[in-house]
């Protein structure tokens, strides 16, 4: 009872605290809360996408900082690169990641709170952070970056309806951040440029409310996504990136389908002059044969093509799949299906908003807030029918397309909660599995350590005068705020392939080694080598030998960690 009694008095004295807060108090909690998260949490990369791009703008792998106008956009790595210029004992790459990501928060938080400065309100918000923030600050991924960047232009758009007069400062922010999600990732920019159209319509036709604020904050955002788009179109084709972006369209085509298996089908991979090792060293990422071009990949994708319109049950078999998953209540998808039934609750608070308050005008806002619902729904089931369905691209549509409905819906619960008792249960309900999936999700994420990394880059560090290539074991995510000084970055190793592979940026790094190009036949030499393990030595060997005689790969220096191999003709007549 003395428990019980300590926890009520402590919780009426926050109460009677926290009715003189104001947003800025909330505001400042936020930012506390942000920076618990990066101190408990710390900041990783999600995947091996984002080092790789930080290791070839800031020049640690070329040793020359450079512009990357493809995916990313060209306004955005400029600035990036031209910061490494000045120094390299600054982590750029990643520190912008976080400033962005904590600016939008702060931004998303205001907008959130902002008519609704409550305690209770500010609970939702926290509950929110947990179930889709957390994941994306502490697990940074450019497509999450991107995405959380135009939830912050979305929410101050959707927010514009509210003001009395037009504030220039919201509007610059509004095109500052759809700067950064569509030169983040283009494609988040547009999810996020869609939901913003859909506020300002949906606020002019569904609530009568039609505001030149938003229309005049919509076309300042969508004209910085022109000048953007127009200048990195520009760039690419008036530089060697042209030739790449052709060819990296099929190649990433021919990665991101089904692949037509080799076993099944090698009178087809031999007629274009693949054979099994290419095959399996090609699908592990490896693009340093002739024959892995733009025209073989171009043929793989018209096949491909072909036999899935055949045979239209594969996209059948993906929702099949997903749905499968959710009834065995696979772990892998366990934050989803929390996602699901929190966010399922919330629609369904709305149902009853709407049951109490009636009203046509009660109708509309019902139907405006589950446009927002149906816009994420709409998006996930295109992820899944074209295989494109992944943890962060799902991260990057909740948090741009529910965060609008979320608000609403904050709004709407005042009016009733206290009035009815199932609809502060099914709100506590809803709020309490969010925050749970978000907890989950985070504790399934692994942990990266860069003890491998490091000591790879040591060794070739020592070895300036040989050129050494990672194998398919070498892709792990390294660290994403790494720093280096000028002159010690290590320009004689790169990766077998990977999606930048043929790209002006690895012409750099065949320009820092005296090359003009780097092949498989060219490792035969005796001052290139390969880092990795064994799962890749007996295609390798049986490549060789297919093509050589008498070739073995010699281990020149071995640790737990890495091995690195020498292949080695010994027949050179």
């Amino acid at each position: 009872m003395y428990i019980l009694e300590t926890v009520k008095k402590i919780w009426n004295k926050f109460d009677e605290i926290t009715k003189r807060w104001t947003k800025t108090h909330y505001l400042l909690l936020t930012s506390f809360v942000l920076i618990l998260t990066y101190i408990v949490f710390g900041v990783q990369a999600e995947n091996n996408d984002d080092p790789g791009m930080m290791q070839y703008i800031s020049g640690f792998l070329t040793g020359k900082p450079d512009i990357l106008p493809y995916i990313m956009g060209m306004p955005y790595t400029y600035v990036i690169s031209r910061l490494y210029l000045l120094s390299t004992a600054i982590p750029w790459y990643g520190l912008a990641f976080v400033l962005i990501n904590t600016g939008a928060v702060l931004i998303i938080c205001e907008k959130c709170i902002k008519n609704n400065c409550t305690k209770e309100n500010y609970f939702c918000f926290l509950c929110i952070y947990v179930s889709i923030f957390l994941y994306q600050l502490t697990n940074v991924q450019f497509t999450m970056v991107a995405g959380l960047a135009g939830t912050a232009a979305i929410m101050i758009i959707y927010d514009m309806n509210e003001e009395k007069k037009i504030r220039i400062f919201d509007i610059v922010l509004a095109v500052i951040f759809s700067f950064f999600s569509y030169n983040i990732r283009y494609q988040c920019g547009l999810v996020a440029l869609g939901v913003m159209v859909y506020c300002v319509l949906g606020n002019g036709i569904l609530l009568k409310k039609w505001s030149k604020k938003q229309i005049i904050c919509l076309f300042s955002c969508i004209g910085i996504m022109v000048i953007s788009a127009l200048s990195n179109m520009i760039y690419i084709n008036n530089t060697d990136w042209k030739e790449y972006v052709d060819l990296n369209s099929e190649r990433s085509l021919y990665m991101d389908l089904a692949v037509i298996k080799y076993d099944e089908n090698e009178d087809f991979y031999e007629s274009i002059g693949w054979d099994e090792d290419i095959y399996y060293l090609t699908t592990n990422w490896c693009f340093m044969d002739d024959s892995a071009n733009r025209e073989n990949f171009a043929i793989l994708n018209i096949e491909n093509k072909k036999r899935m319109a055949e045979n239209m049950v594969s996209v059948g078999q993906r929702i099949w799949k997903i749905l499968s998953d959710i009834v065995e209540f696979e772990r892998t998808l366990r934050w989803q299906i929390a996602i699901l039934v929190g966010w399922s609750l919330w629609i369904l608070v709305d149902f009853l908003y709407l049951i109490h308050s009636k009203g046509p005008e009660t109708i509309r806002k019902f139907i405006y807030s589950a446009g927002f619902y149906a816009i994420a729904l709409a998006l996930i089931m295109y992820l899944i029918i074209f295989g494109r369905y992944n943890s962060r691209t799902v991260i990057m549509i909740l948090s741009s397309c529910l965060l609008p409905g979320f608000r609403l819906s904050s709004i709407n619960l005042q009016c009733i909660h206290k009035e009815k008792k199932i609809v502060g249960i099914t709100l506590a309900m809803g709020l309490f599995i969010l925050a749970v999936s978000g907890l989950c999700k985070q504790k399934q994420r692994p942990i990266y350590t860069y003890d491998t990394w490091n000591s790879v880059y040591e060794y070739v560090l020592k070895h300036k005068d040989c050129i050494y290539v990672g194998d398919g074991s070498m892709i792990l995510p390294n660290d994403l705020f790494k720093t280096f000084t000028p002159g010690e970055q290590p320009t004689n190793y790169t990766f077998w392939g990977g999606w930048l592979a043929d790209s002006p940026m690895a012409a750099n790094y065949l320009e820092a080694n005296g090359l003009q190009d780097l092949k498989l036949a060219d490792m035969l030499d005796d001052n290139k080598f390969f880092v990795g393990d064994t799962a890749y030595m007996d295609y390798l060997l049986s490549y060789y030998n297919k093509r050589f005689d008498d070739v073995t790969a010699e281990v020149y220096y071995q640790t737990d960690q890495f091995t690195v191999y020498g292949f080695r003709c010994y027949n050179n007549e």
